[in-house]
C-alpha cells in the first residue's frame, strides 16, 4: 500500500513540475500578425487538419470574420466581415475540411444564421434561410456528428 501512494506522489510531482515548465507562445512571427488585428469579441478557436482557425466578431466592421494560420501567418478565410450585419455568439465547426459558422444575426431580428465557406468562390454562403430560428438565438453552439451539422442555442421567443 505504501508503495502505491509513494509512486502516485512521485507521478503527481513530475506532472506538476512539467506543467509549470510550459511557456505560452503567440502563434505568429510578430505582434502585427495576430489573428484579428482588430478589437474582437467572442473568439472561437478550432483546429482542422492541424490548421488553427479562429472565428470572431470583428468589432471594427461589426461583422463575422474567420482567419486561419498557414505558412507561418494568419490569413482571412474569405472576406473579413462577411456577415450581412452585426453578429454575436459565433461558433465554428467543420464538415470534413469545410468550415461552417453559426451566429446570432442582428440583421435578422437576432435569430440564428449558418454560413459555410465556399473555397471555389472564396465566399461565405448561407446554409438554408438566414435567421431561421423561431426567436432570438443566444449562446450558440455548433458541432458535427457523422458529417451532420447540429446547432444548439438558447431560444428567446
Amino acid at each position: 500500500m505504501k508503495k502505491k501512494i509513494y509512486l502516485s506522489i512521485i507521478l503527481l510531482f513530475t506532472i506538476n513540475s512539467f506543467l509549470k515548465a510550459q511557456i505560452w507562445q503567440p502563434v505568429g512571427p510578430d505582434p502585427l500578425n495576430e489573428p484579428s488585428l482588430v478589437t474582437s469579441t467572442e473568439p472561437k478557436l478550432k483546429v482542422n487538419e492541424n490548421i488553427p482557425y479562429i472565428a470572431f466578431n470583428n468589432s471594427n466592421l461589426d461583422k463575422a470574420s474567420v482567419r486561419r494560420y498557414v505558412n507561418n501567418k494568419w490569413e482571412n478565410v474569405g472576406t473579413a466581415g462577411f456577415s450581412a450585419g452585426r453578429t454575436q455568439y459565433i461558433d465554428l465547426a467543420f464538415v470534413g475540411t469545410i468550415p461552417y459558422v453559426a451566429y446570432r444575426d442582428d440583421n435578422k431580428s437576432k435569430k440564428a444564421t449558418v454560413q459555410k465557406y465556399n473555397s471555389t468562390t472564396s465566399t461565405w454562403d448561407t446554409v438554408g434561410t438566414a435567421g431561421f430560428t423561431a426567436g432570438q438565438a443566444d449562446n450558440i453552439c455548433l458541432t458535427v456528428i457523422n458529417n451532420t451539422l447540429y446547432i444548439a442555442y438558447i431560444d428567446y421567443w
